[in-house]
């Protein structure tokens, strides 16, 4: 190609150019004037609520964020596995010493109780038959009617008897403290 021929691209291309730089300036300043001439759109008019006037206090509210924390809190377990049937406190209640806080299910302690009050009455049965087979053989004793050994057998047996029914009890009163336990 031509050096002429290429001042000649050059010259229709800035020509092109120009003319729509121009046309664009004209349509951009077409389009200004027609907006310029449309009027403003109406606003609406806006619904408002009205109220007599009226003296009184004022209720100040305000919303914050923020978390709550308890000034005292404390741990609450129970001295016995059990499955709860009621909690009458909410979260955020406040509660005193004594309170009732959880209903504990009592059935099995219950069971406990009357079991033990069972092998209590048995044992103090058994202990005064032990008593009275004691106190025969110390009479057969004292009138050589029985051996010595024998005898220490069976205080043996009325001293076992004695022991198992204080365990007994001894069981039978901590069995009540844990049904109470459960209130």
């Amino acid at each position: 190609m031509s050096k002429t021929a290429r001042i000649v691209r050059f010259v229709i291309f800035c020509l092109i150019a120009v003319t729509l730089t121009i046309g664009g300036v004209l349509i951009v300043r077409h389009k200004k004037k027609e907006l310029a001439a449309i009027p403003p759109p109406v606003r609406p008019l806006m619904a408002v609520y009205t109220a007599p006037v009226q003296s009184g206090s004022l209720a100040d509210t305000r919303k914050y964020l923020g978390i709550l924390r308890a000034g005292v809190s404390g741990q609450v377990s129970s001295q016995l596995t059990a499955r709860i049937i009621s909690v009458p406190v909410r979260e955020g209640d406040v509660v005193k010493k004594g309170r009732l806080v959880a209903v504990l299910d009592s059935r099995i302690q219950r069971d406990k109780v009357k079991s033990l009050r069972a092998q209590v009455d048995a044992a103090r049965t058994a202990l005064v038959t032990y008593q009275g087979i004691y106190r025969r053989d110390l009479v057969l004793y004292q009138n050589k009617g029985l051996s010595k050994e024998s005898l220490d057998r069976s205080d043996m047996v009325k001293a076992a008897a004695e022991s198992r029914l204080k365990a007994l009890q001894s069981s039978l009163r901590n069995a009540g403290v844990e049904l109470s336990y459960t209130r």
